[in-house]
């Protein structure tokens, strides 16, 4: 059995989440079209690490010298951890004239939740605090099940076209977006809450060698995502004028005025909460009451406010381009 320190990690496949789609489309008439897409995802055989009694503990010597003794930690698949997705996706354009188009998609989140966030950026396989010391993390407190960070219960766009030739002057391209974004959702929790004298004690009487988390983890106060930012609209227009010189050769000239409306609304903001240590305590000893942060509510950065394309936040934006079209 592999042991903390030894080096070893059995080798683990992990299986690709089943998903289920059913779609259904329709062509109304040559000028109308639409699609409907439900998608259903659950998560199965993470690997993940559990630190047990019943995985007992291992003496470390190395080179003649004793290094103490360590619980073993044994890395398998499990489906113990949830992580589920529903949604629906609704598209849809019609063609009013020949010259004139609309179009729009519509994605509804009906389900994005769980007690399992998942491997961080970059590191597949990364281990949690799921299945490690059962008897001293109780599961409401750190790892609750809830919507996850990523969950939006709507987002829609909604876009026009309209294209006027001007004869021997070109033509020009007119465009606008109407783009809706509901509330996405964070979760109070104190960062790296220290164990309780209680969760100690049933640490050493489970017979543990090592201090469950270094002592210390992520305490939650609710369910994962109970709590809300705000959602906000944008809308984005554009032209493009186009005449052509000599056969195909076409010099155009685009303007682009991203958030025309100059909506600055703070969209998500501070949400470091801090344990009340004179509120009432569970059965752990653990603090059930939390303390907003002296930041709370506050932007702490540019993306705190609506983003319309990667790279461009904060006000009104217009982007002028110029080009050659052969």
């Amino acid at each position: 059995m592999p042991a903390i320190g030894s080096g070893a990690r059995p080798r683990v496949n992990a299986q690709p989440p089943p998903v289920s789609y059913a779609s259904s489309s329709s062509q109304f008439s040559p000028r109308a079209y639409a699609k409907l897409t439900y998608v259903s995802r659950d998560v199965t055989a993470f690997i993940e690490d559990f630190i047990t009694r019943e995985n007992g503990t291992t003496d470390v010597v190395v080179g003649g010298i004793n290094y103490g003794t360590f619980d073993n930690t044994v890395y398998r698949n499990t489906n113990e951890p949830q992580r589920r997705y529903q949604g629906l996706l609704m598209q849809g354009n019609y063609r009013i004239r020949n010259d004139l188009q609309i179009a729009a998609h519509w994605t509804v989140q009906m389900q994005n939740e769980g007690d399992f966030e998942g491997e961080a950026a970059n590191q597949p396989g990364a281990n949690s605090l799921y299945g490690d010391y059962p008897e001293v993390f109780p599961k409401d407190r750190y790892f609750p099940i809830g919507r996850f960070d990523d969950f939006q219960r709507h987002k829609v766009r909604i876009w026009g076209i309209y294209n006027r030739t001007l004869g021997r002057f070109g033509s020009v391209d007119l465009s606008g977006m109407w783009k809706y974004n509901s509330a996405l959702s964070y979760t109070l929790f104190a960062a790296n809450y220290p164990l309780t004298a209680i969760q100690e004690q049933i640490a050493a009487d489970a017979g543990y060698a090592n201090e469950p988390a270094g002592g210390a983890a992520n305490l939650f106060f609710g369910e994962r995502g109970s709590q809300s930012f705000a959602g906000y609209a944008l809308v984005d227009l554009g032209v493009n004028y186009a005449i052509p010189v000599w056969r195909t050769v076409r010099p155009y000239v685009k303007v682009e005025v991203l958030n025309a409306l100059n909506n600055q609304k703070l969209i998500t903001h501070d949400v470091v909460v801090r344990a009340d240590p004179n509120s009432p305590r569970d059965s752990f000893g653990l603090p059930t009451g939390y303390i907003e942060g002296p930041r709370f509510g506050q932007a702490t950065r540019n993306l705190d406010y609506p983003t319309w394309r990667p790279g461009f936040d904060g006000g009104r934006t217009i982007l002028l381009a110029f080009g050659m079209r052969f």
